[in-house]
């Protein structure tokens, strides 16, 4: 069809709607088969009347709701075909209009045919703010969005469509995506038909087919979802020649992501970018790959999508957000409907002081770049833990027997929810649930690993390609009521250990029915319990075990295996391994445990890598290190190890300042580059930094002074405690200090004895003077300190080191709420640090 022939087949159109007295914004929806027809019926209706193109494979139940929605003055059907829309249309009262194809006019024409109306409508042309089009998009609930497109902005989005990719003329698209969704008729047809470009309609999505269509109408671009994709791309090895005969310029993909291994894939197949894009029929598209994709991708590993000028992020007060902060995604502009129709509550929800909210987490680079985290509803909240589905999707599609992964939320009984995935393996994949799990349980914190994955031989999706998650949790609940059908019991224990280990969690976490494959994280532990069970295996079992080995083995079966090899603890543990982000690497306090920075981790949030260090010998399977400078050499061994390269950012709380400071001052010796060094309340201890008896009182007596009567006795209480344990560990330092000197540096000793080793070490170590960016964040001083505890740095680091006061008291800061503001102060320097490196500011 010439664009003559399209031109006289609007007229037609518009003529016979007019006869029939169906003008400008009357709605007429139309359900027809996919093809070149169907494509100029919603092309030219929408010139006249608003166009509102529906799935024809709705059940009969679900047209009936939709057109009682709708209350559409007329339905479109192919002449002859006896569908369940035109017997709902029939039930309601609704004008059946017949479409009979013809081909008169060229690949595409058809015939109207319908009873005439006694009132036919006035003839005028469409202005820029009638109604053109009119989506149905999934809701929240059972009633879908009904989202109106007027004419301005369905050029816009055209426009906008075309120019991101640079369509012209001569370029020739293959459309296969439906025309009632708007990847197929919104950014597969309006655009080229605006720039006078060809389009070749399939009436359906043969992936054996499609490469013979690609090649006989010399196709220079298409624009699929990621199911069709993944079916190309399974074919494409197969017909390389016929692609490199026939190359297309580019190929545009949305409704949906691909991971990035099927991305490089698809992009060495064609020898052209795919440009993966992000959109939502409310805002059309926010964001999307870029031709020049290749310099980008070459930094990041992944296809790019760069926002668009009206797309931003937003936290929940309201407010803008800065470079790679996340929020939720928001939209404005031309692009954006004012509103949603027939439905002002959500439209109130949704549309808020000119913005429309996405429902959709990112963040956006300091370059532009979009990264896209979820949906919000789609966030899985595992007691407090906000999970994003993607997150773990991404990590499971990197496993090489993967083909296809979905996470999704499933309920918990005491957590509100947890999580689960289920799997495609690839062709003669062997992997287990449990193989998957451990994979997972590498690379990601405990809480984010599925409960239940489930292997399936395809992903349930909609007609457009999104996945539907409601499905998959069916039929995890049918499975597990399957198998409580069958009353398989738990896997009982099978050693002596493992029957004592689950009487300890029975009695921890108060019940009964704990099994040797279940997770204590997901039974509702958390690290207060993990403390009081240790300490009951150390009394039952004489083992004494660090914290964070439930990170690593977290069932029965795996911790009791982890006694039975006694294998000494590692020193660097993953707290959150997950993030594209550099990793931090930080460092214990005087306890050598790493279970503290668990909070700071979640509150910095998914994309920053975070590993503890916890001590050497904190298991009692070794000897601890005597000196900073030794652990700091292990340490930094350690992260060599992981990251073989700088920069390195770094940071320890306390005593673990004194050791990260070291370790900055080893790798700077050996010319790495040490990028960010953050003391968390490090105090320097040395002569001079204690106050006089008289200034100890009078500091006290100050803040005595301004505390109300119910907090007093309290303070005092807290004064006489603090005053006898200082005593005591005056009296004994000398003690100590001999018997280690003596011969605890070859003997393995209780983990209790470490703050014994820290304060030997703190008191010997002399810090060198370094040069590399430092911050301190500091807690309100001690009574008894000299400010130069924390100003005593800035004699040590060659441009001074920078202060930031956090708020609560040394030993609560890194605990909830508090911890939430030293997250966004390590947050932002992190941030500066990393722009630093690049070039973003000078150091």
């Amino acid at each position: 069809m010439t664009y003559a022939g399209l031109a006289d087949q609007q007229e037609a159109t518009e003529k016979f709607l007019i006869a029939l007295g169906i003008g400008r914004n009357d709605r007429v929806a139309t359900v027809l088969p996919a093809g070149a027809t169907t494509a100029v019926c919603n092309l030219t209706l929408s010139a006249c009347a608003s166009a509102v193109p529906l799935n024809p494979q709705y059940t009969g139940e679900e047209f009936e709701g939709y057109l009682q929605l709708l209350a559409p003055a007329a339905l479109i059907v192919r002449a002859g075909d006896a569908t369940a829309a035109r017997s709902a249309a029939a039930r309601q009262g609704i004008r059946i209009i017949e479409l009979v194809p013809t081909d008169g006019r060229g690949a595409g024409g058809f015939e109207l045919h319908g009873e005439r109306s006694r009132r036919p409508g006035p003839l005028a042309p469409a202005t820029a703010e009638d109604v053109a089009l009119v989506m149905l998009t999934s809701g929240s609930t059972s009633r879908p969005k009904l989202v109106p497109l007027h004419h301005k902005t369905v050029i816009y989005r055209a426009w906008t469509n075309a120019q991101w990719v640079g369509l012209e003329a001569d370029d020739r698209g293959l459309l296969f995506m439906p025309l009632f969704h708007g990847q197929g008729f919104l950014a597969g047809l309006c655009p080229p038909v605006l720039v006078g470009g060809s389009v070749i309609v399939l009436s359906e999505f043969d992936p054996a087919g499609f490469f013979h269509l690609l090649e006989e109408y010399e196709a220079t671009w298409f624009t699929a979802g990621p199911t069709h994709l993944r079916a190309i791309l399974d074919l494409a090895p197969e017909h390389r020649a016929a692609v490199r005969h026939r190359p297309v310029r580019f190929v545009r993909t949305g409704s949906g992501q691909l991971s990035a291994g099927e991305l490089a894939m698809l992009q060495e197949e064609f020898a052209a970018p795919v440009i993966e894009t992000y959109n939502c029929s409310e805002a059309g598209q926010l964001a999307g790959g870029l031709l020049s994709w290749a310099e980008k991708e070459k930094e990041s590993g992944v296809s790019p999508m760069a926002a668009s000028s009206d797309a931003a992020v937003m936290d929940e007060g309201g407010h803008l957000l800065g470079c790679g902060e996340t929020g939720e995604i928001v939209a404005r502009g031309d692009g954006v409907i004012p509103h949603y129709l027939d439905n002002p509550e959500l439209t109130a929800d949704s549309f808020r002081n000119g913005w429309f909210h996405t429902g959709d987490l990112g963040s956006i680079d300091r370059d532009g770049f979009l990264r896209i985290k979820g949906r919000i509803k789609e966030i899985i909240d595992y007691g407090g833990e906000s999970i994003s589905p993607g997150e773990i999707e991404g990590v499971l599609s990197a496993h090489p027997e993967v083909e296809t992964a979905v996470s999704f939320a499933i309920p918990h009984p005491s957590l509100g929810q947890q999580v689960a995935a289920a799997v495609v393996l690839g062709a003669g994949a062997r992997a287990t649930e449990g193989d998957l799990k451990r994979y997972l349980r590498a690379r990601l914190a405990h809480f984010k690993v599925p409960r239940k994955i489930i292997l399936m031989d395809a992903i349930p999706v909609g007609p457009t390609g999104k996945v539907l998650r409601d499905k998959l949790v069916t039929q995890i609940k049918d499975a597990d009521r399957h198998a409580d059908g069958d009353q398989t019991p738990k896997l009982g224990p099978r050693t002596p250990l493992e029957r004592t280990l689950i009487d300890l969690w029975c009695r921890q976490l108060k019940r009964q029915d704990i099994g040797v494959d279940d997770d204590f994280f997901l039974l509702g532990g958390d690290s207060l319990q993990a403390i009081d069970l240790f300490l009951g295996i150390e009394n039952k079992l004489g083992k004494v075990l660090p914290r964070s080995i439930l990170l690593e083995a977290s069932t029965i079966g795996e911790l009791a295996r982890a006694i039975e090899n006694e294998r000494p603890s590692d020193t660097l543990i993953s707290i959150n391994p997950a993030g594209s982000l550099p990793p931090l690497y930080c460092v214990h306090d005087g306890s050598g445990q790493v279970l503290l920075f668990r909070h700071l981790s979640r509150h910095l949030g998914g994309e920053q890598p975070l590993y503890g260090l916890q001590a050497h010998g904190i298991d009692g399977k070794a000897p601890f290190r005597m000196s900073v400078e030794r652990m700091a050499a292990d340490y930094v061994e350690s992260i060599r190890r992981h990251q073989s390269k700088g920069p390195y950012y770094l940071a320890g709380y306390s005593f673990g300042g004194q050791v990260a400071f070291e370790m900055a001052h080893q790798l700077l010796s050996v010319g790495e580059h040490v990028a960010l060094l953050v003391l968390l309340d490090s105090h320097l201890f040395g002569p001079g930094t204690r106050v006089s008896t008289g200034k100890w009182l009078r500091r006290h007596i100050k803040r005595f002074a301004r505390l109300n009567r119910g907090e007093r006795f309290t303070y005092l209480k807290t004064r006489v405690v603090n005053a006898a344990e200082i005593a005591t560990a005056v009296v004994r330092k000398p003690i100590i200090d001999r018997a280690l000197e003596r011969g605890a540096r070859g003997r393995s000793m209780s983990p209790d004895r470490f703050w014994d080793i820290a304060a030997y070490a703190s008191r010997r170590y002399r810090p060198p003077v370094i040069d590399c960016r430092t911050v301190l964040l500091r807690t309100q001083l001690y009574a008894w300190s000299h400010p130069s505890v924390h100003t005593g740095w800035n004699d040590l680091v060659e441009h001074g080191v920078e202060m930031i006061r956090v708020p609560g008291s040394h030993s609560e800061f890194l605990e909830e709420p508090y911890v939430r503001q030293v997250a966004a102060e390590l947050h932002d320097q992190l941030r500066r640090a990393r722009e630093a490196y690049s070039g973003g500011e000078e150091d």
